[in-house]
Parts: structure tokens; C-alpha cells; sequence
């Protein structure tokens, strides 16, 4: 499996390579942003140190959408978006991406577009945020050059 840092590098690159104006990251809520449970109410807490701030800066991206990815229920999902808010940390969609339509090889309607997944079931571990921090780290860095 790639690096995530490797991962976030390639998709940038391909953004300024076909002129995107933005790159998607769909997240998962549990075992990605809070600690996974089996219960219906959420332990809201970050799963790692560096969570927050990354997540505030992919806010703050004019070319990041973000959507949160989750399975938890509408009422649960409310207390969350709440909550990240008062993180300064606002999802663009929840479940879904709007902003790309169908296309004569694609079908979005079930399975929304992506540029990047961060799901602990796909192999994301909460020590990756080191790594999305020292992407961002860089990328910042090479704004100044």
C-alpha cells in the first residue's frame, strides 16, 4: 500500500495536471476522526493529537471539499457536526458529493466521487495523521518559496 503521504503528494500533482479546482477527501467519522465504538452515542474526542489541526486546516482549503463518511445515524450525526464545528472544522457533505454528476463511464448515484478516502477499514491508521501533518507541513513551506 502507498504511503499516505505519497498518496496526498499524487493527487495534488494530478490536480494541477488536469486544472482541478478542487480535490475531494471523503473521511470516515469512527476509527478516522473519533475513537470507533459499538454504541450509538459517540465518545467525541479525537482520535490523535494531530487530527484537529489537520482537519482545520482542510477547512480552511479553498481547493479541499471535505466529506464526512459515516453509517451513524441522522441525530448522532447532528451532535458531531456540532461538535467539529465548534472545532472550527466544517464538513462540506455528509455521505454524498453533489458536485459530481454522472458520467458516461461512471455511476456516482450509490457510491460518491473521491480524490482521497482516509477510512480506518481501508487501512488508515490513526498514526497517519503524522503524516497528513507533515504533508501539510511541506505544502505550506513550498507556498513561501
Amino acid at each position: 500500500m502507498k504511503p499516505i503521504y505519497d498518496l496526498f503528494d499524487d493527487v495534488w500533482k494530478k490536480k494541477e495536471d488536469q486544472d482541478w479546482d478542487c480535490v475531494y477527501i471523503m473521511i470516515d467519522l469512527h476509527g478516522v476522526i473519533i475513537p470507533p465504538n459499538y454504541h450509538r452515542i459517540n465518545d467525541l474526542q479525537f482520535i490523535h493529537r494531530y487530527t484537529q489541526q489537520c482537519l482545520q486546516y482542510f477547512s480552511d482549503q479553498d481547493d479541499i471539499k471535505l466529506i464526512l463518511w459515516s453509517s451513524s445515524y441522522k441525530e448522532e450525526i447532528q451532535k458531531v457536526v456540532k461538535w467539529l464545528a465548534s472545532n472550527k472544522i466544517y464538513f462540506d457533505y455528509f455521505n454524498e458529493n453533489p458536485l459530481e454528476n454522472n458520467t458516461k463511464y461512471a455511476d456516482f448515484s450509490k457510491k460518491p466521487y473521491f480524490s482521497i478516502l482516509l477510512e480506518d477499514k481501508a487501512g488508515f491508521t490513526e498514526n497517519d495523521w503524522v503524516e497528513i501533518n507533515r504533508w501539510i507541513a511541506i505544502r505550506e513551506m513550498s507556498k513561501l518559496k
